[in-house]
């Protein structure tokens, strides 16, 4: 019974049964942080990118709005740097989304 667990982890520490499968390369620790950070820094990159869109796509839906004085539009640039109240801004229709923000800018 001794020699049957020997043979079994013998062959669990052995080369891969397929020999025509090229073996994986281990990484050393300093390679594999590199690699998660870059990883880390595009899922950033990205949040950020979706991010500035929806906050300029909020913007043009500001400045589309009529009748909104200088001090009110810059107000409302304020109030949309939340990107939740962004969101909610952008996803309500034109006349609804009017009420909303005048409703959040001037209780």
């Amino acid at each position: 019974m001794i020699k049957y667990l020997i043979n079994i982890e013998s062959s669990s520490t052995s080369a891969p049964s397929d020999p025509g499968r090229p073996s994986k390369a281990h990484k050393s620790g300093n390679e594999m942080q590199n690699d998660l950070l870059e990883m880390a820094a595009g899922d950033v990159s990205q949040k950020e990118n979706k991010s500035r869109i929806a906050l300029e796509s909020a913007i043009d839906a500001l400045q589309a709005i009529p009748e909104l004085d200088d001090e009110l539009l810059l107000d409302a640039y304020d109030l949309l740097e939340d990107e939740k109240k962004a969101k909610t801004f952008m996803a309500l229709d034109f006349t609804l989304g009017k009420k909303w923000l005048l409703r959040k800018l001037r209780p």
